[in-house]
């Protein structure tokens, strides 16, 4: 059962169960307005994850609720109602929000932007592990080596010598 709390002087409902937080959009709104400092400090907050569910209702209407990724350094996605707009916090995903300053800037959060940004940084990472395995230790050579090239003043002709000489046949 969810009783109503506060946390930094943002109003929520939170779950005594799990620990988790629900946020309704117009409580978001006022808390920003407030200008409410939150003493933020990059400290390891314990986060509980929720059970894994495919798909998560919302509290107030009962809505699919969207997921969302923070992206580095945190690895949690907040989930969203699409109809009202409230947000749901598992346990400990609030405080690290605010640990990292990251509370006020919520809406950017779950803005495309955000999300295309984080998408991008994950499809990076995963063609990285991908060179990784496929290179092994070469891959940290060949990173000092085109780190060099591209601080060298003739760059441009050193990859276009590359480029007619460094063909495999």
């Amino acid at each position: 059962m969810a009783q109503e709390t506060t946390s930094e002087g943002l109003r929520n409902k939170a779950c005594g169960a799990c620990g988790g937080r629900w946020v309704e959009l117009s409580d978001y709104w006022r808390w920003r307005a407030s200008g409410v400092e939150t003493e933020g400090s990059v400290a390891t907050t314990s986060i509980v994850l929720a059970e894994e569910a495919l798909f998560r209702a919302c509290p107030s209407d009962g809505y699919r609720l969207a997921q969302y990724d923070v992206g580095d350094p945190l690895a949690f996605s907040l989930d969203q109602c699409r109809n009202c707009g409230g947000v749901w916090f598992d346990g400990g995903e609030w405080e690290s929000l605010i640990a990292h300053r990251l509370s006020d800037q919520l809406p950017l959060i779950l803005s495309d932007e955000w999300q295309s940004r984080v998408q991008e940084a994950a499809r990076r990472d995963l063609e990285r592990k991908q060179w990784e395995r496929q290179l092994g230790a070469d891959l940290g050579r060949i990173e000092e080596i085109k780190s060099w090239l591209d601080e060298h003043p003739k760059r441009s002709e050193l990859y276009a010598f590359l480029n007619v000489h460094g063909r495999v046949e």
